[in-house]
């Protein structure tokens, strides 16, 4: 069981996504819901597969964000059938009908996991210097460190020499993420 004092902690992490047994008594805003479907279509990997996923988790973030009664009220009286009559398919709405009942959004989790993992099978880029990108630029993900290589912050960190900084270049440059 959570003292007060550890339950106030869990409300003020600066990650809002965050779960613990405290988090599931606290109020998601439909901006928070929203955000969260926003994440998870942002993290979902670049195929064919997860077109269509994406494109459902943005419109069900806009149908929320617009819905004009707290969509944590509407899942409490109406369960998923609450968010099925708003247009969201029952997938996304037994998700966050979920996380609004528990507090946990396992999903969103998991991918944030299988991002920082992305980091460290970048070539040249091993345990070691992913923690002195996390502790310099605060860098997690490949997103993260596409931007500190457009931002020329790269050849700051340790470790990163004009070879490494090139050859990390290329290597976001051909999944996509220009640098």
């Amino acid at each position: 069981m959570f003292t007060s004092k550890q339950e106030s902690l869990a409300f003020e992490t600066e990650d809002p996504f965050a779960h613990s047994a405290a988090v599931a008594t606290c109020t998601l805003s439909n901006e928070r819901i929203a955000a969260g479907l926003e994440e998870i279509a942002r993290l979902l990997p670049y195929d064919v597969r997860n077109q269509g996923r994406r494109r459902m988790l943005n419109a069900a973030a806009g149908l929320i964000r617009t819905c004009h009664r707290p969509v944590q009220q509407l899942i409490e009286d109406d369960g998923v059938e609450g968010l099925h009559r708003l247009g969201i398919i029952y997938e996304i709405g037994g998700v966050v009908s979920d996380w609004v009942r528990t507090g946990q959004l396992p999903w969103l989790e998991r991918l944030r996991a299988q991002r920082r993992e992305e980091l460290l099978h970048i070539p040249g880029i091993g345990a070691r210097l992913a923690q002195e990108l996390r502790e310099l630029f605060g860098v997690v993900d490949l997103d993260g460190l596409a931007e500190v290589a457009r931002s020329g912050k790269l050849a700051n960190a340790c470790g990163f020499g004009p070879k490494r900084v090139k050859l990390v270049s290329q290597l976001l440059s051909s999944r996509g993420l220009t640098t």
